[in-house]
């Protein structure tokens, strides 16, 4: 009699532990579909952040180089202007210079002839 008791609380207990295996089973299989679309979202939310900072850089890099390109061509001009200050007074020193060669030419040309 103990031993049928036994038996069938065994029997109980069985039963109550594969009652519990399919139930967790099927909580096991919700889980692991949640699992598998939680990470297909993680993969779309990295995709738009990938896109949306493509998106930041590139108009980051349009201000940047707008930016660097005023300033390019701010220094562009100075240098410019600085070179053809330069290049005028080059200019007025070899007038200068043609001036007193003519004149030395002049000069021998007259005392020669004279």
């Amino acid at each position: 009699m103990q031993r049928q008791m036994f038996d069938a609380a065994f029997e109980h207990q069985a039963q109550t532990a594969l009652a519990n295996t399919e139930s967790i089973k099927a909580y096991a299989e919700s889980i692991a579909t949640s699992v598998a679309k939680l990470e297909t979202y993680r993969e779309q939310l990295l995709l738009e952040l990938t896109k949306h900072t493509d998106e930041q850089i590139k108009g980051t890099e349009d201000r940047v180089y707008a930016s660097v390109a005023e300033r390019v061509v701010k220094d562009v001009e100075a240098a410019n202007a600085a070179f053809i200050g330069r290049l005028k007074k080059l200019l007025v020193l070899e007038f200068v210079a043609l001036g007193v060669v003519l004149l030395f030419l002049v000069g021998v040309l007259f005392f020669k002839f004279n």
